[in-house]
């Protein structure tokens, strides 16, 4: 299902990727707190892959100007994968956007950290400049 919405969203159909993949993390929570009911479908994710869920829903939502989202789904993404410098990345552009200079530029200074000369670090230097 996630490589369907990524497909989805790749064909310009952003409404439906963003649907799917909000379900799909809906579904993760919902068989983590129904553990006890043995008689439903689980759905067997990891954490990183609710991670990548949620940072690839957030960056969606951030090329599609929604930032709050963006910014909420993100957090959510960098609570189970903390060192993931494309988390680090759109939340410090989101943050950016949101007015939340000092968060913005923490996560862009994560990035500069994480992957030094790389086109990554290169583009958050350049918006901290902008700061």
């Amino acid at each position: 299902d996630v490589y369907r919405a990524i497909s989805l969203y790749s064909k310009g159909k952003s409404g439906n990727t963003l649907e799917i993949l909000d379900d799909l993390e809906k579904k993760w929570y919902q068989e983590k707190n129904k553990k006890k009911e043995k008689k439903k479908k689980k759905i067997q994710l990891s954490k990183g892959t609710l991670s990548f869920l949620q940072r690839t829903t957030g960056q969606i939502y951030f090329k599609e100007n929604e930032f709050e989202k963006s910014y909420k789904k993100l957090k959510k993404a960098l609570t189970n994968k903390k060192e993931d410098y494309r988390i680090h990345y759109y939340l410090g552009k989101c943050s950016y956007e949101l007015g939340k200079m000092d968060e913005a530029k923490q996560y862009l200074k994560d990035v500069c950290r994480q992957l030094p000369n790389s086109r990554w670090a290169v583009q958050a230097e350049i918006l901290l400049e902008k700061m």
